[in-house]
């Protein structure tokens, strides 16, 4: 196969990654201020082939992140990273250097053409028991997948569990409902067509029955309709992170 290339991420001062605790009423809490990288360095990763990148993000510590896309064709292959605001308020010097940027799209992108990852980011900590139950009888979150769009079968694929996946309580050893999330990285001809790629299986996921609404009341005063590949990622910048 030809290669790929991501951005890899490394945060300055700290991780990147998230707190996971439990609720008073023993559901996950997910806290992820960490998450946030206000400064740090970017980096052209090139992989020729998926068990390469498998590798890589098995090996990853808890302040480094990799971003979907590759950097701008005219930047270094490593660069500084700061934040937007700070970069406005650079932008204007004489003599700024060109190996500064900020992870918005201006910088990290994908390009037409050429081969790209697109994330199925698989959260359950909200699924509804009838929901959770329909994905059971029809074989589990692979089967489904595949059962709404069957090509999958012959795409290449990366699975590996999400930050929260696999905890139990320690005074118990009882396994924690909706820590058994997934991200399936899938090969993709086109990077550009991910957004595309991303909706079309939200919405066959959707009319299959394995989708929900989830209340956002206490955030913003709305609900938001999510398929069973709940938050499926296409944004650029998307950065995913191991603990």
């Amino acid at each position: 196969m030809s290669a790929f290339e991501l951005v890899g991420l490394t945060k300055a001062g700290g991780p990147l990654t998230k707190r996971i605790s439990l609720a008073a009423d023993g559901s996950l809490r997910s806290d992820g201020s960490a998450c946030k990288m206000a400064e740090g360095h970017a980096y052209r990763l090139e992989f020729d082939s998926l068990a390469a990148f498998a590798q890589y993000i098995g090996a990853c510590e808890p302040h480094q992140a990799i971003a979907l896309g590759t950097l701008h064709p005219d930047l270094p292959d490593n660069v500084r990273v700061i934040t937007k605001e700070t970069l406005n308020k650079l932008n204007g010097r004489r003599h700024l250097p060109n190996d500064l940027i900020a992870r918005t799209a201006d910088y990290i992108s994908y390009r037409p053409g050429q081969l790209a990852l697109a994330l199925l980011d698989l959260d359950t900590k909200d699924i509804p028991a009838h929901v959770r139950k329909k994905i059971s009888a029809l074989g589990g979150y692979s089967a489904v997948l595949f059962s709404v769009l069957p090509e999958l079968q012959k795409a290449g694929l990366v699975v590996r569990r999400s930050t929260s996946a696999g905890l139990r309580r320690i005074d118990t050893g009882e396994a924690l409902v909706g820590s058994d999330g997934r991200h399936v990285f899938v090969l993709i001809s086109d990077g550009t067509d991910a957004r595309r790629f991303l909706q079309c299986l939200h919405d066959r996921l959707w009319l299959a029955g394995c989708g929900w609404l989830r209340s956002m009341t206490r955030r913003c005063g709305r609900c938001c309709r999510r398929g069973r590949r709940a938050r499926s990622r296409w944004r650029r910048w998307r950065g995913s992170w191991r603990t």
